[in-house]
């Protein structure tokens, strides 16, 4: 981290880590296919509330 031009440690309250923001990346191709699809289907539903719902149903938040 030393190196790294984008990370900063300050004195700030003995020492805060400033992170500069990174450049956004691309989004995935199948993701717009995905979302495209979900919206086909699901007209009013939105990607957060599905995944909650599956994460309902399977748990898969505890596999971490």
């Amino acid at each position: 981290m030393p190196k790294n031009p984008k990370v900063l440690i300050t004195e700030k309250a003995g020492g805060w880590i400033v992170v500069s923001p990174l450049e956004p990346q691309a989004e995935p191709m199948n993701l717009s296919k995905f979302k495209g699809e979900m919206i086909r289907r699901w007209p009013m539903t939105s990607l957060l509330d599905i995944l909650k719902e599956a994460d309902l149903r399977v748990g898969f938040h505890g596999a971490i």
